[in-house]
């Protein structure tokens, strides 16, 4: 039987331009570039410039743009810094449910990685197909309590589709996925301290953070490095304990009953 982590990246996988409905293609147009101009909004805001800095304070490859200014960095850099960006003016999209979900988060780390291998179009449109699939099911899932009252953000979803929106761009196959999945997951848990009493500055990189470590995951996967165990269904006090962001009991989530494949237009708000 197929480990969860396997199903993810089959549905991920199954995702491919051609077989995309045309309203789906208008709808992840429309997510992109809502999302560019809250980046391009949130260029200028005071702790992107600070992220900005660090970054370039660091060098590296220049192959991803920092939108908004004149500046190119790694890729992983980039999903950082434009992540921080969209967040700075909160004008990000969000999907209704038991807490805040925000999957434009996603398109950060994808343009960039897009960026860096010289993606088509068609495959920049799938790829942020992949990730709204992947997310919102996380977040409709998680049970209750919501994740926070359990202590973790919901940039914690980041880390399941972050490298499923970006693998097929960067060439991985299945078994390497899994271990993007593996790597990004048991690495990229974020706590949501930084959510209560008086919000610091470091909440505009919550998922920036996120974003960045499951490029990097990606990254290493491709390049050979294992993950965990491919994620397993826990049961009883075993799934209680470890608190998980989807827990067992809701993973039918991930497929229909049928097997069949099925699509949703996921309602989500966006400043347009």
């Amino acid at each position: 039987m197929a480990s969860i982590s396997e199903r993810l990246v089959d549905l991920a996988n199954e995702i491919r331009f051609e077989n995309l409905p045309a309203e789906v293609v208008r709808e992840s147009e429309r997510r992109l570039l809502d999302a560019i101009g809250c980046m391009i909004a949130g260029a200028c805001g005071s702790t992107t410039s600070q992220v900005a800095r660090a970054v370039i304070g660091l060098e590296g490859a220049s192959e991803s743009s920092l939108l908004g200014m004149d500046s190119l960095t790694s890729c992983e850099k980039a999903a950082l810094v434009n992540c921080t960006a969209l967040r700075f003016l909160d004008y990000m999209d969000g999907h209704p449910g038991p807490y805040p979900c925000h999957p434009c988060f996603n398109i950060p780390p994808i343009l960039a990685v897009a960026e860096r291998v010289g993606a088509s179009g068609a495959d920049l449109v799938a790829a942020i197909v992949r990730a709204y699939e992947i997310m919102p099911r996380f977040q409709e899932s998680a049970g209750l309590p919501d994740l926070g009252v359990r202590g973790w953000a919901g940039s914690t979803h980041l880390a399941f589709s972050v490298p499923l929106g970006i693998s097929p761009l960067l060439g991985l196959n299945h078994e390497q996925t899994v271990n993007a999945l593996g790597i990004s997951i048991t690495h990229g848990v974020v706590l949501d301290a930084a959510s209560h009493g008086q919000m610091p500055a470091s909440k505009s990189i919550l998922d920036g953070m996120t974003a960045m470590n499951a490029v990097v995951a990606t990254l290493l996967a491709k390049a050979g490095v294992s993950g965990a165990a491919p994620m397993k269904r826990l049961k009883g006090k075993a799934a209680m304990s470890v608190r998980s962001p989807a827990p067992a009991s809701t993973i039918s989530f991930l497929h229909p009953s049928d097997g069949t494949r099925f699509w949703r237009l996921i309602p989500s708000c966006t400043t347009q």
